[in-house]
């Protein structure tokens, strides 16, 4: 398993594609399994990177504890993860936190959270293999 950093800045953005964010596709680990993500941003340098690496129309919105409270009391059995911080929508590897995990760091005001997941593009397919954070 790709070791991952112990340490990124607490999203506060999403980015935003007409009224809905955009996020990786995922393949999850079990058929059976669900999981959806967004892109998740900590500051102006962090979205601007990513919308530099794509040609979509895309917003910086911020990423508001309702929503991320929402999301994550509607999860049932889906993961609902916030990727932090990626460079653009082809990046080989990037990581991700839940978003109960984004939830606390930002109610807590904390200016860093610890990732728990770690996705892997799949050369294979247009999706990203996801594998829990070993730290």
């Amino acid at each position: 398993m790709p070791t991952i950093s112990n340490i990124a800045a607490t999203p506060r953005y999403v980015l935003l594609e007409g009224r809905d964010p955009i996020g990786p596709a995922v393949i999850p680990g079990l058929p059976e399994s669900k999981c959806l993500a967004v892109y998740g941003f900590s500051g102006k340098s962090a979205y601007d990177r990513f919308a530099a690496h794509t040609d979509r129309e895309l917003r910086p919105y911020p990423l508001m504890k309702g929503y991320l409270q929402k999301e994550a009391a509607a999860g049932g059995d889906e993961l609902r993860l916030v990727v932090l911080d990626a460079d653009g929508p082809g990046q080989q590897s990037i990581v991700a936190v839940t978003m109960n995990s984004a939830f606390l760091a930002q109610s807590n005001t904390s200016a860093q959270v610890a990732p728990e997941y770690q996705l892997t593009l799949d050369p294979q397919s247009t999706g990203y293999r996801l594998s829990e954070s070993s730290t």
